[in-house]
């Protein structure tokens, strides 16, 4: 699975190498995401951002964590060949406030975070 990863307001630290370690885990459970064709698509932005997406595009006037959209239904997942143009698996947009947040409450801290909430 190809990574694109976009950072905007999130605070500092090893998000690429986070989000690749995060991909190579997801290969690990679920063997289909380590074909290379799919791609994946994570923002990583302020909880204002991830609020207004909630708001257009989902019609629901509240703030979120993790908002995602899927592109590709697991069934396509499973019978991608290997070989072949890219197939979009679909978009993931975490919020940072609400992220640290929730990460603080369950006893994590933001840098492991992210990858549960993106697995």
């Amino acid at each position: 699975m190809k990574l694109e990863i976009d950072i905007d307001d999130w605070p500092q630290g090893d998000w690429e190498g986070l989000a690749e370690r995060a991909t190579m885990a997801a290969g690990e459970v679920a063997p289909e995401l380590a074909n290379a064709r799919p791609s994946l698509s994570v923002l990583l932005t302020a909880d204002a951002d991830v609020h207004l997406l909630t708001r257009d595009w989902l019609g629901r006037d509240k703030p979120t964590n993790v908002l995602s959209f899927p592109m590709l239904a697991r069934v396509e997942l499973l019978a991608l060949e290997a070989d072949g143009p890219p197939g979009m698996l679909g978009d993931i947009a975490l919020a940072s406030e609400d992220t640290a947040h929730e990460a603080a409450q369950q006893g994590g801290v933001v840098s492991t975070d992210p990858s549960e909430l993106t697995l």
